[in-house]
Parts: C-alpha cells; sequence; structure tokens
C-alpha cells in the first residue's frame, strides 16, 4: 500500500482535524443503537407470531426474590 512509513503518516496526518471527519464513538452507538431498535419495531409488525408479555411467578422462578 504505501512504499515507506513517511507515506503511511503524510496520508493520515490531516485525517480527524475538520469536525466532518470526526465521529464520537458514543454518538455512532446511540445512532446504531436507534436504528437497531427502529429495524427491531418495524420487523415486530411482520412476525407471524402476536407478542406475548412476559409474566414472573413462581412457576418460572428458581430460588427466592430477594429486595434490598
Amino acid at each position: 500500500m504505501f512504499d515507506d512509513f513517511e507515506q503511511q503518516v503524510a496520508k493520515f496526518r490531516c485525517v480527524g482535524e475538520e469536525d466532518s471527519d470526526y465521529t464520537d464513538g458514543l454518538e455512532y452507538c446511540h445512532q446504531v443503537l436507534g436504528l437497531m431498535s427502529d429495524l427491531a419495531g418495524k420487523l415486530a409488525l411482520l412476525a407471524p407470531v402476536k407478542p406475548k408479555m412476559m409474566v414472573f411467578d413462581s412457576a418460572n422462578i428458581i430460588g427466592g426474590i430477594e429486595c434490598s
């Protein structure tokens, strides 16, 4: 790709100096999680099985419930 290290440094020297080149990791994560939840909501409308509310009772809890 590059003949030497100097060419590589010259290529990437100014990357990220302008705001348009900068992507914050937390903002990216927030954006992607929003898109994934939107996709999940759209796919849920197409599901062949209707959603069922999960209920926690003695039939599906192993051991006791402790409140602190």
